[in-house]
């Protein structure tokens, strides 16, 4: 357990030489010790620390209820200040998330949720927050839960680079031509001007299989003729007639 706050609180309007026995404080939020013992003189030496036992509340107690406070009256407890949910649950297997809380004593549910661009089955939010303490005894942990199973790379084999590249941007997803082609335009208005594209011929990942929206596919391709266009008739020194 970690210590989170070690304070002194004393009751009474005087402290005893000696003192009688120890006052049953188990169970009770600091609220309810200052009213119900508004009339007692002893000193409460109060320290929260994180636990499991209800929130707000004294699981610990020295000397034990009953027992002889001693000279100085002073008695020393314990108040759970609830279990901290920890940091790093998002990104992570919800299988594996749900065990580690249960095992640290949290309630779990979990709701399942496209959220795009996170795999399926990773937790995608916590709420509440991590870092919030928490009533492990009534307050749950739940989380969100990613069901993007990704979309289906189409067959882009034999496709020009423009409509690989529009087809893919329909379904959410990037295309990026790998292979490093020259495409620039050749010739002349005497010669004629020809244009080159891309024609794929290969993905990755390759047809059928799945990537998570917003992703980029790996474009292979060849290099094709796109359109050309006839020579104008040229006199001599290439100027056209």
């Amino acid at each position: 357990m970690i210590g989170r706050l070690l304070f002194c609180l004393v009751l009474g309007t005087a402290m005893p030489v000696f003192a009688g026995p120890a006052p049953d404080l188990l169970g009770k939020t600091l609220s309810e010790i200052s009213e119900d013992f508004s009339q007692a003189d002893f000193s409460l030496l109060v320290q929260q620390v994180e636990a499991a036992e209800p929130k707000g509340r004294v699981f610990l107690q020295v000397p034990s209820p009953g027992a002889d406070m001693g000279e100085g009256a002073m008695v020393y407890v314990r108040v759970s200040q609830g279990l901290m949910v920890p940091a790093g649950l998002a990104g992570r297997n919800a299988e594996t998330v749900v065990t580690e809380l249960e095992a640290r004593g949290f309630a779990v549910e979990r709701t399942s949720t496209l959220v795009l661009g996170v795999p399926d089955g990773i937790v995608a939010a916590v709420i509440p927050e991590e870092g919030t303490f928490l009533d492990a005894t009534q307050d749950v942990v739940f989380l969100q839960v990613s069901n993007d199973r990704g979309i289906e790379i189409p067959n882009l084999v034999g496709l020009r680079i423009g409509q690989a590249r529009d087809m893919l941007a329909a379904l959410g997803l990037r295309g990026e031509l790998v292979t490093k082609l020259d495409l620039r335009s050749i010739g002349s208005i005497c010669t004629g001007f020809t244009d080159f594209t891309a024609e794929i011929t290969a993905s990755d990942p390759p047809h059928g299989q799945h990537l998570l929206h917003g992703s980029t596919v790996r474009l292979e391709g060849k290099k094709v003729v796109s359109w050309s266009m006839a020579p104008e008739p040229c006199g001599p020194g290439g100027i056209p007639r």
